[in-house]
């Protein structure tokens, strides 16, 4: 894992998923799309899904009640941050971070190792988790 800051911060438009994403696959930003749109959700998982596709990866997206399916290993971790609270940004608006998943008898623990926003602020609440994997087809 290679840390990679976001670029962009505004809303909507912040790239926090493309830095995620370049750091877990040790790219540059600029060698990542910017998967998110206008709206919150609108499209990202399958702007991710095909692009991960095409280099022979692929994805996985859960939300965190229940996990099914976890593998332990570097994630994208959906958060609420206090920094969204303090912004008043709507409840839908979730920020990346790259977790390790470490898979548990009864549960999945999360620790997070880099948040790609240089402003980083304290992390209320898990939101849901992407996981990207090698393509076994």
């Amino acid at each position: 894992m290679k840390p990679v800051f976001q670029t962009n911060n505004s809303v909507p438009g912040g790239d926090c998923l493309r830095a995620c994403v370049a750091s877990i696959l040790e790219l540059d930003i600029e060698e990542v799309p910017h998967f998110c749109g206008e709206k919150p959700h609108e499209e990202w998982f399958s702007r991710l899904a095909i692009w991960l596709r095409d280099r022979g990866l692929g994805c996985f997206y859960t939300t965190l009640d229940p996990i099914c399916g976890a593998i332990s290993g570097p994630c994208l971790l959906g958060v609420r941050t206090r920094k969204a609270e303090e912004l008043n940004r709507p409840k839908d608006w979730i920020h990346c971070v790259v977790a390790n998943a470490v898979v548990g008898k009864d549960r999945v623990h999360f620790e997070i190792i880099h948040d790609p926003d240089p402003g980083a602020s304290e992390v209320l609440e898990y939101r849901d988790v992407t996981w990207i994997v090698r393509n076994v087809a």
